[in-house]
Order: C-alpha cells, then sequence, then structure tokens
C-alpha cells in the first residue's frame, strides 16, 4: 500500500457493454413499498430534523435506492433487509 495515487495502474475489469447490461439488472430490482415508505422517511428527517444544515436531494435519495438495489443483485440470498440492515 505504499504507492501513491499518481503510480497506481487501474485494469479495466468491465467493457461499456456489460456495465450497461448490470446497470440494466439494477434498474429491474424490485423495490417494496416499506423501502421507499423508509427512504421517505430518511429524507424528511434529513430535511426537518435540525440535525444537518441542507437536506438529502432528490439526486441524494435516487443514489442511496440505487446503492440498496445494487446491494439486493450482488447478494442475491438475503431475500429481505431491514433499515437497519
Amino acid at each position: 500500500m505504499g504507492r501513491s495515487l499518481n503510480t497506481m495502474r487501474l485494469r479495466q475489469c468491465l467493457n461499456p457493454q456489460q456495465l450497461a447490461a448490470i446497470r440494466e439488472q439494477v434498474d429491474a430490482v424490485h423495490v417494496s413499498e416499506s423501502l421507499l415508505d423508509y427512504l421517505q422517511r430518511i429524507v424528511a428527517r434529513t430535511r426537518q430534523g435540525g440535525e444537518f444544515a441542507i437536506g438529502l436531494s432528490p439526486r441524494g435519495v435516487l443514489a442511496l435506492l440505487r446503492c440498496a438495489k445494487t446491494r439486493a443483485l450482488i447478494f442475491p440470498s438475503e431475500q429481505h433487509r431491514s433499515p437497519g440492515d
């Protein structure tokens, strides 16, 4: 780990078509109403709770949703996740 970021070499592991296919799979993941409700509560809390200077943006919520869908795709054996997970 002694190498600096300037000297690290990255290797391409996916081509653009593979990445597009993965994105399509993520988009196709079903989202439960309870997860959507939980995300709405997170947004409301960040905007009204007083703990944050600026509340979660619409793009921020979409990013959280995409993260949840991606996790579900990566770990398909975890059929049910609770918001605390």
